[in-house]
């Protein structure tokens, strides 16, 4: 039996997303930081309805992504 047969559409791209998010930032508080992440991405989804859950899930954390650079660089300059 494969994971596919069973695993939702979309939950395996949205563990993924989760988990790179998680090593990237190194919460203290890691269940307030999943509550946080995963309302954005919520947000995130219901803007962009017509978009493929998987889709959704790896352009939010590009963009997540990309705002968490800019933010440690900004720190390290500042």
């Amino acid at each position: 039996m494969s994971v596919q047969s069973w695993c939702p559409y979309g939950l395996k791209s949205l563990m993924e997303s989760i988990s790179r998010a998680t090593l990237l930032s190194q919460p203290t508080d890691i269940a307030e930081f999943l509550h946080q992440y995963l309302s954005e991405l919520i947000s995130f989804r219901r803007s962009h309805p017509e978009t493929d859950p998987k889709v959704a899930s790896f352009d939010y954390q590009e963009l997540w992504g990309t705002l968490l650079f800019k933010y440690i660089r900004y720190s390290l300059n500042n």
